[in-house]
């Protein structure tokens, strides 16, 4: 499923570049980076950056990693304990008006949750691996002013579609935790624009 999720993202990079840029005017303030962070998700304890690259006039390409902190709520008395959990993810993201990051625009993305548990219903208690791969579309408009200061807002889902747990040498039998899910969400991120 890497390969297929690495495919796509060049895939939507080669024909990317063949597209027209819209003219800049004079006087507006152009900007290639971002650095933002989602806000309303610290609440629950998941602390995340991302950083979005300006790739051609039209279109960018966004790296994201987080931890999250409240994963221990995973825990499952008598089966799962010490879960702890973080990801990185990847997007592109095609603005249509012409300007990459600000306004309108759409585009894939995908996430690689990572974490691991103690397996409490194994022999031994193994620490179990965990990775959860995660593909889906998402829809967004960003506001960036003349200081830097952005402020942008996503919505989408994610599914997952691959799951791989190991505890120790052997593959771990069981469901774990946030296999085999569909996450709508909704994001608002604030950040800086340089």
């Amino acid at each position: 499923m890497r390969k297929f999720a690495v495919v796509l993202m060049v895939f939507v990079f080669m024909f990317s570049f063949g597209v027209q840029a819209k003219a800049f005017e004079d006087d507006f303030v152009s900007f290639e980076n971002c650095i933002s962070s989602n806000v309303p998700v610290w609440i629950g304890g998941l602390f995340n950056i991302g950083y979005e690259r300006k790739i051609t006039e039209n279109l960018s390409a966004k790296v994201r990693a987080a931890y999250w902190a409240l994963s221990g709520l995973f825990n499952q008395e008598g089966e799962i304990e010490n879960f702890a959990m973080g990801y990185i993810g990847a997007d592109v993201l095609f603005y249509p008006a012409g300007e990459a990051l600000t306004g309108f625009a759409f585009g894939p993305k995908y996430d690689l949750w990572m974490g691991g548990f103690t397996a409490l219903d194994m022999i031994n208690n193994p620490t179990v691996g965990l990775q959860l791969h995660f593909v889906g579309a998402q829809v967004a408009h960003k506001w960036v002013f003349d200081s830097g200061f952005s402020m942008n807002i996503v919505l989408g889902g994610l599914a997952n579609v691959a799951v791989s747990a190991q505890a120790g040498d052997e593959e771990y039998i069981g469901d774990p935790p946030l296999a085999g899910i569909f996450m709508p969400f909704f994001d608002f991120e604030i950040g800086y624009a340089f």
